[in-house]
């Protein structure tokens, strides 16, 4: 497993800790018969945050 020392306004924080944690979580697929794949972590937090800064 990674680490990184994360650093920024709070903002800047909630996005590089997203970003790290989509780039490093482990990723579940299955073949029947097409490529299914299932993240070990739901995604849709990031998305909540990142609307918060429109």
């Amino acid at each position: 497993m990674d680490a990184k020392d994360i650093t920024g306004s709070l903002d800047e924080q909630i996005r590089l800790a997203c970003k790290f944690v989509e780039q490093n979580m482990r990723v579940f697929a299955v073949k029947a018969p097409n490529r299914i794949e299932t993240p070990q972590f739901s995604i849709e937090i990031k998305k909540f945050w990142l609307r918060r800064g429109d």
